[in-house]
């Protein structure tokens, strides 16, 4: 299931957002809450969830011994940016390789996804199809709801968060930066959720077709070419976002204090030690710790 395939992407890749415990006794766990996620979705059976657990299993230790000695390096790299002054074009590049992770994960769960979508039974894809429409609808009720009047004071307090997250607490100075860059951001979710509802649309379609020779290329063109049922409207708003922050990570660079430097490449340290530590801890699935 495509949401299932996108929930995974997403959990593997926003390691680097993990917080509160640690972040290896999350990792060790990941393919529990992944599990937990797709049980929202369907409902294997007996044979369907052994085969499930498995290709979790494989997915599990490819990540985990090939993509997280790339988010060190990564990092790493991040680190020795910063001793010299950004510039938009290095930050797109190094946005560009962070995209390529996520991409990965997501030519790696292709087949797999294939395979046990081909199984599904005609019960399973309805319930599939009915939570996606059942959870569009309350995206699309959320959203009504956030286009009030406190919005942007929200978002602000939002984005601060984020930048302290990082670098500390902000200055006057960040503040006004932050504040400058959130009047500047273009909401793009009524142009998401439209593409989502297209989205829907052909996933279901191309569901229906899953024993016949299209589906492959079908289940393709949802995977890597969500971008083409995005309105054009998407597509400039999410460059112009984009844009305007690699413009306010150039301006915050200049401004950080001696401490939030510090507290900077104190939070990447503890990221890439942490990522070291569980690339150096794999183990065959079948002497993992389960």
């Amino acid at each position: 299931m495509k949401l299932s395939v996108m929930k995974i992407a997403l959990l593997c890749f926003m390691l680097f957002a993990l917080s509160g415990c640690s972040t290896s006794m999350g990792y060790r766990f990941l393919d529990n809450l992944i599990a937990w996620q797709v049980d929202d979705y369907v409902k294997w059976n007996n044979e369907q969830e052994k085969e499930f657990n498995q290709r979790l299993d494989d997915l599990m230790l490819w990540h985990q011994s090939t993509q997280l000695p790339l988010y060190s390096s990564y990092l790493a790299q991040l680190q020795r940016d910063m001793s010299q002054p950004l510039s938009e074009e290095l930050l797109t590049q190094r946005y560009q390789q962070a995209n390529q992770f996520s991409q990965s994960i997501l030519q790696a769960l292709y087949p797999d996804s294939l395979d046990m979508m081909r199984e599904l039974s005609d019960q399973q894809v309805n319930t599939i199809v009915e939570k996606l429409r059942e959870e569009i609808q309350q995206q699309q009720t959320e959203y009504s709801r956030e286009k009030g009047a406190d919005y942007l004071e929200q978002r602000q307090t939002r984005m601060e968060k984020f930048v302290a997250r990082w670098i500390g607490d902000l200055t006057s100075e960040q503040e006004e930066l932050v504040a400058k860059w959130n009047t500047q951001v273009v909401n793009t979710q009524e142009y998401w959720l439209q593409g989502r509802a297209r989205w829907i649309e052909q996933f279901e379609q191309a569901l229906l077709k899953r024993s016949t020779q299209d589906f492959k290329q079908q289940l393709h063109q949802l995977f890597f070419n969500v971008d083409q049922l995005r309105p054009t409207e998407y597509h400039a708003a999410f460059k112009a976002n984009m844009d305007n922050a690699l413009t306010f990570i150039v301006a915050l660079q200049p401004s950080l204090t001696d401490k939030q430097q510090k507290h900077l490449y104190r939070e990447l340290d503890q990221w890439i030690n942490q990522f070291d530590r569980l690339a150096s801890q794999v183990q065959p699935p079948s002497l993992a710790i389960r």
